[in-house]
């Protein structure tokens, strides 16, 4: 994504390339809603995206899914970060399944489309820090979704729950 790796992610002036909300939807009394996003102009144009959507869907059980639907003229690796402070203690846990925290407790697992095999991992996350932090510099890590081959097309949820 432009400006989210090293210096450009510290600077508020940074360009807005157009990534947008395209809808939000909220029942109320259902406790449901629904967050669309375009996030295809956020990347660069030598990458021959050619879509990218986001949905966030509420849920009032305690479940978040995160929907991304992306597609590109040429095939590609993808990946997904999900990131947190390291003390949280994230973990694979069941295969593709993350396990952040105990007690309180959020899981992350993927749900990939037919024919799209994903590999989790947990890694460091590389953070650039300015002259402050307001966590103490703490490390953080991160749980990475990644599609075993490239794909020019992915479907892929991720649902959180807690």
């Amino acid at each position: 994504q432009q400006g989210d790796i090293g210096y450009p992610m510290s600077i508020p002036s940074f360009r807005h390339r157009g990534e947008r909300i395209r809808s939000v939807e909220w029942d109320a009394r259902a406790g449901t809603g629904r967050v669309t996003l375009d996030l295809a102009p956020a990347y660069p144009d030598d990458i021959d995206m050619v879509d990218y959507t986001r949905e966030f869907l509420f849920r009032p059980e305690r479940r978040l899914v995160c929907r991304d639907c992306v597609a590109f003229e040429t095939p590609h690796r993808l990946s997904w970060l999900f990131q947190t402070r390291r003390q949280h203690g994230m973990r694979l846990e069941s295969g593709l399944r993350c396990r952040i925290g105990d007690g309180p407790t959020l899981w992350i697992e993927p749900h990939a489309a037919e024919g799209l095999p994903l590999s989790a991992s947990v890694r460091e996350t590389d953070v650039v820090w300015s002259y402050a932090s307001p966590v103490d510099f703490v490390p953080f890590d991160h749980v990475r979704y990644e599609t075993e081959t490239p794909t020019s097309r992915a479907a892929v949820e991720f649902v959180m729950t807690w």
